[in-house]
């Protein structure tokens, strides 16, 4: 059984029983919400936005409902929608301190992501963390990807570019840690998790931080699909993966 932050995964199995037991309208909302914060905590954001939205209607949504909806969008990297909800939140619930904070973060987020504008000296203090948290959006300028006749795809100006000018910043998908803290800086162990890979075919074996890290990106993946289009379409080959992303209601990670 998986336990991640408190949360063990039997948790939401309990809430997803409660909803086979016909259970009232008023009662399933309540299970569907409880069961979102399971989710929201176990980093499944795709299955939390999928309990909140058991009320289609975003204002007729609970007060828990709109937050976690929100946290869910937020972290799937979708800002503006996470804009709108917690907006809705606090047209609805305006004494909600919380949504206050969550709405100026995300704020912060659409001008990364639209503008460019990084506090890069607070980002340097987060990345020295061990483990390091940057929280930040990505953010692409004035630059585009085409096909390349015979060449795969290339990256090209769309427009002047001075020197100095900001042309992209991404956020990592995944990342790990293997470097532990300085004596110095006081900061706690980093919890790096080594892995192993075997390749039967070849009898070759891959042992470090980058071996324990793919599998996390294939843990990623499967827990929100909805992230796995644009994850995938960075391959530049010529496989073509599957055009699915869910069979018998489980998503395929398709790599």
């Amino acid at each position: 059984m998986s336990k991640i932050k408190g949360v063990s995964s039997s948790k939401f199995c309990r809430y997803s029983k409660a909803l086979k037991a016909n259970p009232t309208h008023a009662e399933a909302e309540v299970i569907h919400n409880n069961r979102a914060l399971s989710f929201l905590k176990l980093g499944k954001y795709d299955a939390a936005l999928e309990d909140v939205a058991f009320v289609p209607d975003i204002k007729a949504r609970s007060e828990k409902a709109l937050y976690r909806g929100a946290l869910a969008l937020y972290n799937l990297r979708r800002f503006k929608d996470s804009l709108r909800h917690l907006r809705t939140l606090l047209s609805n619930f305006p004494d909600n301190p919380l949504a206050r904070q969550e709405m100026a973060r995300v704020k912060l987020r659409i001008e990364e992501q639209e503008m460019g504008k990084y506090n890069f000296t607070e980002m340097y203090i987060y990345a020295k963390l061990r483990p390091p948290h940057i929280d930040c959006a990505t953010f692409i300028g004035p630059v585009e990807v085409r096909p390349v006749e015979g060449k795969g795809r290339g990256l090209f100006t769309i427009n002047t570019i001075r020197c100095g000018d900001l042309v992209a910043c991404e956020k990592a998908f995944s990342y790990g840690c293997a470097e532990p803290p300085a004596p110095e800086d006081g900061a706690p162990p980093c919890n790096t998790e080594f892995g192993v890979l075997v390749n039967l075919t070849t009898n070759r074996v891959k042992l470090g931080t980058d071996a324990a890290h793919i599998p996390n990106v294939y843990q990623k993946l499967v827990n929100n699909p909805s992230l796995a289009r644009s994850f995938l379409d960075l391959c530049h080959g010529s496989y073509e993966s599957t055009p699915t992303t869910k069979v018998d209601g489980m998503p395929v990670v398709d790599r």
